[in-house]
């Protein structure tokens, strides 16, 4: 984002870097005071996928405060829960946002787009299966996502940090 923002000198992507910095503040500084109501069906799917894991994992790098019992509707659990949907969600809108700089939509072919379109609704069907197997799986497609994306990472943190006379 900031190699784009660089690039491109956009009010835009100057104002999405702010987004980025602010929400998480916001959700740190925000008391969540109301009441949440959680079934015991999605109590239960959410436990068997191990995500829990995560939640016990970020709350151990970012707090002292220890989850000896995991309450669903605890302030903490809440505010880890809603950084990591807002991580996820932003990530991928910004990454569309980026198709027109990419030039993803004027390059792919027909056949490369019904093979995404089939890949979504397996995706999909695997949910509706089982949603405890559509969670593994598509971790695991979000996983390999992060890692094939490393090496354009290093490319855009040596142009950031590295390459300042390209931008001329």
């Amino acid at each position: 984002m900031i190699l784009g923002a660089l690039k491109s000198y956009s009010v835009h992507d100057v104002f999405a870097i702010i987004i980025l910095l602010f929400i998480p503040l916001f959700i740190s500084y925000n008391p969540f005071l109301f009441v949440f109501h959680t079934s015991e069906l999605v109590k239960d799917i959410f436990l068997e996928t191990g995500f829990k894991n995560v939640i016990v994992s970020v709350n151990q790098i970012l707090s002292d405060i220890s989850i000896s019992y995991f309450d669903f509707n605890s302030v903490v659990i809440i505010k880890i829960q809603t950084f990591i949907a807002f991580s996820y969600t932003y990530h991928y809108l910004n990454w569309f946002s980026k198709t027109s700089i990419i030039g993803w939509d004027r390059n792919i072919s027909r056949p490369y787009l019904v093979f995404i379109l089939i890949l979504w609704l397996v995706s999909v069907a695997l949910y509706v299966y089982s949603y405890k197997t559509g969670v593994i799986v598509l971790y695991f497609l979000s996983t390999l996502h992060v890692i094939v994306e490393f090496p354009l990472n290093i490319v855009s943190i040596r142009e950031v940090f590295f390459s300042r006379n390209t931008f001329d």
